[in-house]
């Protein structure tokens, strides 16, 4: 027999899922990352349907398939097609919500990704609300809201500020304990910030967020910042010595022994199972975990033919980090409160456009430059 929910709760209780047989491997992997693999889960005998992938059930039994049509997209950097291609994909999904009378909620860090949105519903004349969740724990956050804020005026909006630092309810607190989600300052925010949406505008909110533009525009950190930089070069450089010296000064500076992968199959293992977003082999680390990850990656490649590198990390993107611990609290928390949630970025004619069009030098100096002005 087997069941089908959204909710391994509605089966299982807490006490009953620490009893059951781990997957030592996904465990490990959780670990490092906040989420599982693919179509793994914690427990051996308890799957998901992973990303892009379909169930079918039929008289032959049941069966899973993954679906991915990028496969086989060439790259041919044009900036001018790709900005062309985001705005058409952005604009086609947010128009419709200029007849929709419901309030529209932006979440607005002042950041690249929310600034673009907000300077797109303004261009399409949508009304709505850009509002930062402040947590007083977090430093960097007053800096963030002045920045926000001087930009939000730019376009004739006032930034709302909703202070949840002392937010504190043991009906939500065990909600985002329940879920595993990893970073616990991030779901804080989400969680009472999407509570505050209610409370201010009701249920039939709309909630839009520019999760995931990092992880599928430059798949990996975007932040103007040397180190930032260095973790690019990783990924986007060419210089075998220059990673060499980066992977040197990391694995100093965490104790770690770090190395740079050479061969493809190292490469894209590092790439899905990366250190703070540093594509680079842990020498520490567990052969047998490593053989798992590789096993993973070669599944996917014998079911397709990629044609190049970049659209299999591109798959490895959606295969992990976008079902990550990020995304699960932006997705988990408006879903509790009833809200409908929009993430314009994660259309897959994004990925395709990204795919296509994204020059790799361009991104290494000027992430997500597409997004910007």
């Amino acid at each position: 027999m087997v069941y089908i929910t959204d909710d391994v709760f509605a089966f299982f209780s807490e006490k009953e899922l620490v009893a059951r047989a781990k997957n030592e491997n996904e465990c490990r992997y959780f670990d490092k990352h906040g989420y599982t693999s693919g179509d793994a889960t914690r427990w051996t005998e308890i799957h998901k349907l992973p990303p892009c992938g379909v169930m079918r059930i039929d008289r032959e039994g049941i069966r899973v398939e993954t679906e991915w049509p990028l496969e086989g997209v060439p790259n041919t950097p044009d900036r001018i097609a790709f900005r062309r291609a985001i705005d058409s994909a952005v604009e086609a999904l947010l128009l419709p919500l200029k007849e929709d009378m419901r309030p529209k909620v932006l979440c607005y860090s002042g950041g690249v990704d929310s600034d673009y949105l907000a300077r797109m519903l303004c261009r399409l004349g949508i009304d709505f609300f850009p509002v930062f969740f402040r947590d007083g724990r977090i430093r960097t956050h007053d800096r963030e809201i002045r920045n926000a804020r001087r930009k939000a005026a730019r376009l004739g909006k006032e930034l709302q500020v909703f202070d949840l630092t002392d937010c504190h309810s043991e009906e939500t607190e065990r909600a985002i304990v329940r879920m595993g989600l990893f970073d616990r300052h991030y779901a804080h925010c989400h969680f009472y910030g999407a509570e505050e949406v209610v409370r201010r505008w009701g249920p039939d909110a709309i909630m839009i967020n520019g999760q995931n533009a990092d992880s599928i525009l430059s798949f990996g950190p975007s932040e103007p910042k040397f180190t930032s930089w260095l973790k690019r070069y990783l990924l986007y450089g060419k210089s075998l010595t220059v990673k060499r010296m980066i992977a040197l000064a990391i694995g100093t500076a965490f104790g770690m022994r770090l190395k740079v992968p050479v061969a493809e199959r190292d490469r894209l293992r590092c790439f899905y199972d990366n250190f703070k977003y540093c594509v680079l082999d842990d020498a520490g680390e567990a052969a047998s975990y490593k053989e798992y990850l590789n096993g993973k990656i070669d599944q996917l490649r014998s079911r397709q033919s990629f044609v190049s590198e970049n659209n299999l990390r591109a798959w490895l993107k959606v295969f992990s980090f976008i079902q990550g611990s990020d995304t699960q609290v932006v997705v988990q928390s408006t879903g509790r409160c009833g809200l409908e949630l929009l993430l314009p970025f994660t259309q897959l004619c994004i990925v395709e456009a990204t795919l296509r069009y994204k020059e790799e030098h361009r991104e290494l100096y000027k992430p997500k430059y597409v997004l910007k002005q």
